[in-house]
């Protein structure tokens, strides 16, 4: 799934209302940051100088990815740049992705009302499964603190940035994660390569979500 599927799912309410600060966190702003993240922790882009790069222009695993990443095109563009750029071009992925859920059966429409952007309709989650597997993937970036979980990581950087984790999680538990990302963006001299580029690609995301 991607970055920003979790991120939407989590701010729906089983019984159809926004979680937390729900508008912030499924605006287009925040959703574009999520697929840019995405892109970041798959390792299609990357930041060099202070500017995002696409040195992977091939088809990416979701439709969304390679429509973000032509989207970016061969400019380099410094963070905010980036962002407006995906959040200008790809105006409709809230509904593109509601619209992917109530075709899968992951939430329902609920009759009548308005519900935040959500084009005047409101939407309850169904699946409890789908909700279930995204907040244990938000813990495991909390507790885990694992850079070979790169995803959690990036959906905990996500969920801090936008107003969502405090939901789920604990004072503790955010300070430790915010305290460690910090520390596991910087690079050490004995590190392998592999483990370089996980701490180069955390802090490219730290960039888009810092942690105040």
């Amino acid at each position: 799934m991607l970055l920003a599927e979790d991120l939407l799912i989590l701010t729906i309410d089983p019984v159809g209302g926004l979680v937390g600060d729900g508008k912030h966190a499924t605006s287009r702003d925040a959703l574009a940051r999520a697929l840019l993240v995405d892109l970041i922790a798959r390792g299609a882009v990357v930041l060099e100088s202070g500017d995002f790069r696409l040195v992977d222009p091939l088809p990416q695993s979701h439709r969304l990815l390679t429509e973000a990443a032509h989207a970016l095109g061969d400019a380099r563009l410094a963070p905010e740049k980036a962002v407006a750029r995906l959040r200008r071009r790809m105006w409709s992925v809230r509904s593109d992705l509601l619209d992917g859920f109530e075709r899968l059966g992951i939430v329902h429409r609920l009759s009548g009302g308005l519900f935040g952007r959500f084009g005047g309709s409101r939407y309850a989650l169904q699946s409890t499964q789908t909700r279930g597997e995204r907040l244990a993937k938000l813990k495991r970036g909390y507790d885990a603190l694992d850079l070979e979980d790169l995803a959690a990581v990036a959906l905990a950087l996500l969920a801090e940035a936008f107003g969502v984790s405090a939901y789920f999680l604990g004072p503790e538990q955010r300070l430790k994660m915010r305290a460690w990302a910090r520390k596991a963006a910087l690079p050490l001299a004995d590190d392998s390569t592999e483990l370089a580029v996980r701490r180069e690609r955390l802090a490219a995301m730290l960039k888009l979500l810092p942690l105040e």
